[in-house]
């Protein structure tokens, strides 16, 4: 056997050779050996190990292979499906993440976690009534089930507060008056994705959207929702990124409840804990906290 440095051996190499090597192209082969099924699971496996430490994007992506490598076991397509619905509501791509579950569902039909998972990627896009309907169809398959209960209450709370206004709101001169400029500006997110952000007004309802940057300093982490309304309360948010749980999360130390949310004032240079019940508004009559058109939570855990 060739020696070769110990810098271009595939275990070690931390780059892709440009030229080709034959040891990384026989290690790239290896996921594609065995059956269908035997290299979907490889890839679901691989999958469900990213997205536990918060690789969603290399998650979506082993789960997209997977698929792609034709399954003939159902159980094991559905599974996949669902798997990317998680990643894409992560990714906030809400109405894939429906179409996902769709997909899983066709392969197997008593799938809650895909109904819950519907019911969340409909809330997000505001869709309460279909929201409810998936809530309605998962309690059908786990009566009782407290979590769709939460998550049917919550619903219905937002559906509540959701207003028709005949009035346009102002928000353009709102904007101005604090100082706001609605550009787009680039983050480099922990998902290894290139994400685009502004603060805009949509046309057909005059509602101000702006995306919302959480970070967990004491976790060195982070989330991103790209399009928050000023109605849009702090614990709205949070329950969002955490009906589920945080996948890097392992010893539960974030929840709803107990955590702790502060602003930034660059008046006073100093984070500021604001109540979880403010909406996004009121944050910003009251604080001088954004940074390139969007708004920055700092969320830490109950001590």
């Amino acid at each position: 056997m060739t020696n070769i440095p110990w810098e271009q051996n595939p275990f070690f190499a931390t780059e892709v050779p440009e030229n080709g090597n034959e040891l990384f192209d026989a290690l790239a082969a290896l996921k594609y050996e065995g059956t269908p099924d035997e290299q979907a699971t490889n890839f679901r496996e691989q999958g469900n190990e990213c997205f536990k430490v918060g690789k969603i994007k290399d998650a979506f992506e082993y789960y997209t292979e997977g698929i792609q490598a034709k399954p003939t076991d159902l159980n094991l397509l559905a599974a996949l499906y669902s798997n990317r619905a998680a990643c894409q509501i992560k990714m906030e791509n809400f109405g894939r993440a429906y179409d996902d579950c769709t997909e899983s569902l066709k392969c197997v039909p008593n799938n809650v976690k895909c109904y819950y998972r519907m019911a969340t990627a409909k809330l997000r896009l505001h869709k309460y009534d279909d929201a409810l309907v998936c809530i309605d169809l998962g309690l059908n398959l786990k009566k009782n089930d407290p979590e769709f209960i939460k998550l049917r209450d919550f619903c219905i709370e937002m559906k509540k507060r959701m207003t028709i206004t005949e009035e346009p709101k102002n928000y353009e001169k709102f904007l101005r008056k604090k100082g706001i400029v609605q550009r787009d500006f680039d983050l480099m997110t922990d998902m290894g994705m290139y994400v685009p952000l502004n603060i805009n007004i949509d046309k057909d309802s005059d509602v101000l959207l702006f995306p919302v940057i959480v970070l967990y300093p004491e976790s060195n982490q982070s989330d991103c929702l790209r399009d928050c309304t000023p109605d849009t309360q702090l614990e709205d948010i949070l329950f969002t990124l955490m009906a589920d749980g945080l996948p890097w999360d392992k010893a539960h130390r974030y929840n709803i409840k107990n955590c702790i949310v502060k602003v930034h004032d660059k008046e006073t240079d100093e984070q500021v804990v604001v109540l979880k019940q403010m909406k996004l508004m009121n944050l910003l009559r009251n604080y001088s906290f954004l940074y390139k058109s969007a708004a920055f939570l700092y969320v830490y855990p109950a001590k």
